[in-house]
């Protein structure tokens, strides 16, 4: 596509917008100075125009972004470079591997990069108290990977596994031991399931943003049915100031690592407290 610089400015304009006569040169956007500070994080909503969705989602399946690996990667990196695309400034002072720090979930296998990358984003313009908690709630509990990109790869039909939680370590370990109980140890190993599956997220971002620059009503987040009892007690004991409390930022479905015990049904916080230990340090 044709691009022209107007001026001086970061605004990169597309050959339709030229041809009209630079009629955005009113805008804000347009009149960006390259030397203009750099919006606050949190303040670049005015600055996001809606991105077609599959086409985001395929950038990020194939590395669409120059320099971008990984899911933290080409997630970000696929959605920085469709906006500079469409608007230049201020998404070309980001570097498109911006997201490469939280690849693979970061150093301890945290919070997936592909829900890292398009989530530093939504915060980037604002839209991170609105999306937040809905947008890690549909990564813990969506089937991955769809077959949506199979066409792109030698690898079809990859075994989906649903991880009922946004870290990467037990996402991964979810899908490779149902992969691996089905596995003949003789066909090649299928080695496109995140490939896919950040893909689809970054596909599923784009829409997110898209509906909320568009003002959609976002519904607000809820605990599904298998953890509802578990999360409103235990954050109705925090608000109590009561043994038992969890912080209510703490939304992963409970269930993946915590078990309803016979102590447990006697009364919340069965278990007996741990002493200090009586152990005197060195001299």
């Amino acid at each position: 596509m044709e691009e022209k610089l107007v001026s001086r400015r970061g605004f990169i304009m597309g050959a339709a917008a030229a041809a009209t006569g630079a009629a955005l040169l009113g805008s804000p956007i347009a009149l960006a100075d390259d030397g203009d500070p750099i919006p606050a994080a949190g303040s670049w909503g005015e600055y996001y125009t809606p991105l077609d969705p599959w086409t985001i989602g395929r950038a990020a399946f194939s590395g669409g972004a120059v320099g971008c690996t990984g899911c933290g990667g080409r997630s970000a990196g696929a959605i920085i470079e469709g906006l500079v695309g469409e608007l230049g400034w201020p998404w070309t002072t980001l570097p498109l591997n911006v997201g490469m720090f939280h690849n693979g979930g970061g150093p301890y296998g945290e919070t997936c990069g592909g829900v890292m990358g398009p989530y530093f984003i939504m915060s980037l313009v604002g839209a991170g108290s609105a999306l937040g908690a809905q947008w890690h709630k549909w990564c813990s509990e969506t089937a991955f990977p769809s077959t949506q990109w199979d066409e792109f790869t030698t690898f079809k039909n990859t075994v989906q596994t649903t991880s009922d939680s946004p870290l990467c370590h037990v996402s991964r370990t979810t899908w490779e031991n149902a992969y691996l109980k089905q596995w003949d140890r003789v066909s090649t190993y299928d080695s496109s399931r995140c490939g896919k599956m950040y893909a689809d997220m970054t596909m599923k971002a784009v829409q997110m943003l898209n509906d909320w620059k568009a003002g959609t009503s976002i519904a607000p987040w809820a605990a599904t049915a298998d953890y509802e009892t578990c999360y409103s007690c235990h954050n109705k004991l925090y608000t109590d100031k009561q043994v038992g409390a969890s912080y209510p930022s703490g939304k992963e479905n409970c269930n993946n690592c915590h078990d309803v015990t016979t102590k447990h049904a006697k009364g919340v916080g069965g278990g007996k407290p741990v002493k200090p230990s009586k152990k005197v340090a060195p001299k």
